[in-house]
């Protein structure tokens, strides 16, 4: 999965789901107004617990079209599934992927999601 931003200065990503036989685009809010939870530090937070949590920890979109969803196993691999809608209307598409992860791999994702806060 890759996210990329559309403009840094607009605060609108263009946000691709990218799988074997599948490839999904859509732009969603990057809230640049803060008011949601943001992407680098959630991944941060997932980082810095690479041991484990029980639970789900969910990351969403401002408006909601784009989801991450994180699970740990307590053995070391973490789930995180994305969830990526074309908008908020439900008869529209969206996209539904599964990423597994060995958790040490945690750093190396909240690295480069800080450099793309960092645009």
């Amino acid at each position: 999965m890759t996210i990329e931003a559309a403009s840094p200065s607009d605060g609108w990503w263009f946000v691709t789901v990218e799988v074997a036989g599948l490839r999904a685009v859509a732009q969603i809010d990057g809230d640049p107004m803060g008011i949601g939870q943001r992407i680098d530090g959630w991944i941060a937070s997932l980082d810095a617990d690479w041991r484990g949590w029980s639970g789900e920890r969910v990351w969403e979109s401002i408006e909601g079209t784009l989801r991450l969803t994180a699970t740990h196993d307590g053995l070391g691999t973490v789930l995180l599934r994305a969830r990526l809608a074309r908008s908020l209307y439900l008869d529209d598409w969206v996209a539904d992927v599964a990423l597994w992860l060995d958790a040490g791999g945690l750093r190396a994702l909240a690295r480069g999601a800080a450099r793309f806060a960092a645009r």
